[in-house]
């Protein structure tokens, strides 16, 4: 008999693993029937017949393996099938879990696949979805910052904190008396900011979302932007690890709805997958219904979670 290929060594392992779920979930005996009583059978393995539809099924899948291969594999398949019911195999914990986690998974895809299956939703559908969610599709609040940074000097021994001090007071004086129409720090900030990307630009970062901010200067200083309720006032000096700042907010734009053509698609994911969710929950209730849920509060109360994360304390967060 000729060896089976690689392919069907690989396709035997699978198809046992197959079969050993199903095992796990129902033990499967071997075949009371002799050879006799099977007279369409192709081979048997003890009392276990290979039909004559199983063995066309294995060759289709691989239609150009030879005759004997195909049946070596499926051979080898009901051999470990019946070796795993002899030593119980598939009655270990461990496995029967395996397989159960396999089934869930399974099933699941196969009931989400179903739940998905809906009319394509209606242009009016999709537009009240868009309506009645406005923060799921809308342009975040944004805000026009200009900043101006100093850094202290390396010592600040004898008279040199008190000139520091003195520097920073005319610094901010000088920022208060600019001229209305300046929006920014102006010539100010090309001379004292050295804050390298913004300096020529009279401190002006631009437009900035909060992140986008928080990513461009320390937090410390997006902070005291937040504050600033409103455009033109001058913040005090904010101190952080990379020196002192001032900010100003020129302008604020606050989060708004984008226009309905422009988000049409993404309205339809997100209305897709609302409608996926709002299922799963019906689906899960009824069977709630069906098979009842009973928890026991005096035990669940006394479960304390496990010592690795009972004990382990949170990370520190980046740069702390």
């Amino acid at each position: 008999m000729t060896a089976p290929s690689v392919v069907f060594r690989s396709a035997t392992l699978v198809a046992v693993a197959f079969a050993l779920g199903w095992a796990g979930c129902s033990r499967r005996e071997p075949a009371a029937a002799a050879p006799a009583a099977s007279p369409t059978a192709v081979a048997w393995v003890g009392h276990s017949p290979i039909e004559e539809p199983a063995f066309i099924q294995a060759w289709n899948k691989n239609p150009h393996a030879k005759r004997d291969e195909v049946l070596e594999t499926l051979v080898r398949r009901e051999l470990l099938l019946a070796e795993i019911l002899r030593t119980g195999f598939d009655q270990r914990p461990d496995v029967r879990e395996s397989w159960q986690a396999h089934l869930i998974q399974r099933f699941a895809e196969e009931q989400r696949r179903m739940i998905a299956t809906r009319p394509e939703p209606t242009p009016d559908e999709l537009s009240q979805y868009h309506r009645t969610h406005p923060e799921r599709f809308q342009s975040p609040a944004r805000t026009k910052v200009a900043i101006l940074q100093v850094r202290p000097p390396a010592s600040s021994a004898g008279g040199l904190r008190e000139k520091w001090e003195t520097r920073l007071e005319r610094i901010r004086q000088q920022a208060l008396a600019l001229p209305p129409d300046i929006g920014g720090f102006g010539s100010l900030a090309r001379d004292v900011s050295e804050h390298r990307a913004s300096r020529f630009q009279g401190g002006e970062l631009g437009w900035m979302t909060s992140a986008q901010l928080r990513a461009c200067v320390p937090s410390e200083v997006a902070e005291g932007v937040d504050a600033l309720s409103e455009a033109g006032p001058i913040s005090p000096w904010i101190a952080s690890s990379q020196g002192y700042f001032l900010a100003r907010v020129l302008e604020r734009q606050p989060a708004a709805l984008l226009p309905f053509d422009s988000v049409l698609e993404r309205v339809r994911y997100e209305y897709s997958r609302a409608q996926d969710d709002e299922a799963e929950e019906v689906y899960f209730r009824n069977l709630r219904d069906s098979f009842g849920v009973q928890v026991n509060p005096s035990v669940l109360s006394r479960l304390d979670p496990p010592t690795s994360v009972a004990s382990t304390p949170p990370p520190p967060l980046p740069g702390r």
